[in-house]
């Protein structure tokens, strides 16, 4: 499913994305507003529509954005152009200017989808979660079909520790893009944050069967085993994508994140046995030791204990 970028005008730095399949499936961008224009005005928006369309296709985004906004110029009250406008900056990292033009499409028609969902997925790459939430559940609540805005619903549900409502979105947005192998991945996130450790393993092979070299699947299951306690699991799965020394740091830097020093202390160290001049092991080993000081010295708190 292609994507298109619409808005213009550059305001409080926010973003969103739509679907340019969405937007054909609420009319040709301006037909409404045909019977206002001259013919060489209506033929002039066309033309600058179709080729910011082809631009888009062909992922020349800039291009694609000049186009855009020139129809803009001809109809400055169409939303489906400020949308694209957004979308086209969006898919170059614009997000400022890109979410200027999602929020001018919205004022000119508040519950369109895709700019909903590009409003939505500019929040979520500015980690801007709790803002981003509300436009992405109007956004799938209009348009189901919005496999992106389930997509960054869910990372946004994440990262606000909602991870049951994170891998239903997920799941869903998996349903509308079973090829998407990133979604397979953010859903066996999603499920390890949650706890259901065997539902995120099976989540993450999927994501695998789909690219066996997926680093962040690898490591994703790695942390999934490790939680298992099954550390030759870890250290198999992070063996797919990085040397033994460097994984056996890893498995440290999981082990301490797990609140597991001793193993952690152990895995740093072996792997400075492994390359004594691996500075980043060395480094973690050290790091590790002056944290475990400092919390057998603070008052009250036994080592390994767990705050309040």
């Amino acid at each position: 499913m292609n994507t298109v970028a619409w808005g213009k005008r550059v305001a409080r730095g926010r973003t969103i994305t739509v679907s340019l399949v969405a937007l054909l499936a609420c009319g040709c961008a301006g037909a409404a507003r045909k019977d206002s224009m001259s013919v060489p005005r209506w033929d002039a928006f066309r033309a600058a529509v179709a080729a910011g369309d082809a631009a888009m296709d062909a992922s020349q985004y800039l291009p694609a954005a000049q186009a855009y906004v020139t129809a803009h110029r001809l109809d400055p009250a169409n939303h489906v152009v400020s949308a694209k406008i957004g979308e086209a900056l969006l898919a170059v990292g614009k997000l400022e200017s890109a979410f200027a033009n999602f929020e001018t499409a919205l004022v000119l028609k508040p519950d369109f989808a895709p700019a909903l969902q590009g409003a939505g997925v500019v929040l979520t790459r500015q980690q801007r979660w709790a803002e981003a939430l509300p436009l992405l559940k109007r956004a799938v609540a209009t348009d189901p079909a919005l496999w992106r805005s389930h997509s960054a619903l869910g990372i946004s549900a994440d990262a606000l520790h909602e991870h049951e409502l994170a891998a239903a979105h997920h799941a869903r947005a998996i349903e509308l893009r079973p090829d998407r192998l990133e979604l397979h991945n953010n859903l066996g996130y999603s499920l390890y944050l949650a706890g259901r450790l065997e539902d995120a393993a099976a989540r993450l092979w999927n994501a695998l069967e789909l690219d066996m070299e997926n680093e962040r699947a690898w490591r994703n299951l790695a942390m999934v085993r490790v939680k298992q306690d099954d550390i030759a699991g870890a250290l198999r799965a992070l063996r797919e994508v990085e040397s033994y020394h460097a994984a056996l740091n890893d498995l440290g830097v999981m082990a301490e994140a797990a609140g597991r020093y001793d193993e952690a202390r152990r895995f740093f160290a072996r792997a400075v046995t492994e390359v004594p001049d691996y500075e980043r092991a060395r480094n973690n080993l050290e790091a590790l030791a002056v944290r475990r000081l400092a919390e057998s010295e603070r008052p009250g708190k036994p080592v390994g204990s767990e705050g309040l």
